[in-house]
């Protein structure tokens, strides 16, 4: 079955806004979470990726944080970062992360910062870890899209690899993230072009499947999980379901 997006709200320079040449420094401190996974410069081979990031849950070894608590714990990791004290940003997210969990952007910001350092490899580790759950901000995407051109060959595979399994979607924050892959992301190189989109069941959940063409006449399907899409929330909620 074919379906065309409920809308693509989102355009592709959207999702690109803050994620052009590495910023000198993060959104204002008042930023909220989403948008705080600002456009990273270069990142480093000190620090490792999070060894649990790609998984879809963790045990947290400290205690619960406030949804305020770790929006401040992302400010006080985005001054750091700002102040070019990517290390001590780099344990401030990590911290923050075994607080609040996956979804809460603390893995871009690990990823930001691992760029910063020129570890491009690594932060596109966590870039993928973010995708690989709900909750990922839009400008996750953007960062990781900038960062092909500067990836290894495996790491770059990794990357074009992701979402091509039906049990390991890519997790979109808006359908029209799903396009933005398509033409940025899955081919490794810029130029997708999404022929067909269809709605499937697995698993007793629906997901978006994009057949996409690449500029090398390669093609690929990859398949979204879209229930964190506003308009398909507020669609399920008048349904009733």
């Amino acid at each position: 079955m074919v379906r065309m997006p409920i809308s693509i709200a989102v355009s592709f320079a959207a999702l690109l806004e803050g994620c052009g040449a590495a910023p000198a420094s993060h959104p204002t401190v008042e930023t909220t979470v989403s948008a705080m996974a600002a456009p990273s410069s270069a990142p480093s081979a000190s620090a490792a990726p999070l060894a649990s990031s790609a998984k879809v849950a963790t045990p947290q070894t400290k205690a619960p944080a406030t949804k305020e608590e770790c929006r401040a714990t992302l400010r006080v990791g985005a001054k750091l970062h700002d102040a070019g004290k990517y290390d001590d940003a780099i344990k401030t997210y990590r911290d923050g992360f075994e607080r609040c969990g996956p979804g809460n952007g603390f893995l871009g910001e690990i990823g930001y910062s691992l760029a910063a350092k020129g570890d491009f490899d690594g932060a596109a580790d966590q870039y993928l870890a973010e995708v690989r759950v709900p909750g990922a901000p839009k400008t996750t995407f953007g960062n990781l899209a900038q960062s092909l051109s500067k990836l290894s060959a495996a790491k770059l595979k990794t990357v074009t690899d992701t979402g091509t399994r039906p049990e390991a979607p890519v997790f979109v924050p808006e359908i029209g993230a799903e396009y933005f892959w398509a033409e940025n992301i899955a081919c490794g190189v810029p130029g997708g072009v999404s022929d067909s989109q269809a709605l499937i069941e697995h698993e007793n959940h629906q997901l978006d499947l994009l057949d996409i063409q690449c500029p090398d006449g390669s093609k690929r399907k990859v398949y979204f999980d879209f229930s964190a899409d506003p308009q398909e929330q507020q669609m399920r909620k008048e349904l009733g379901q």
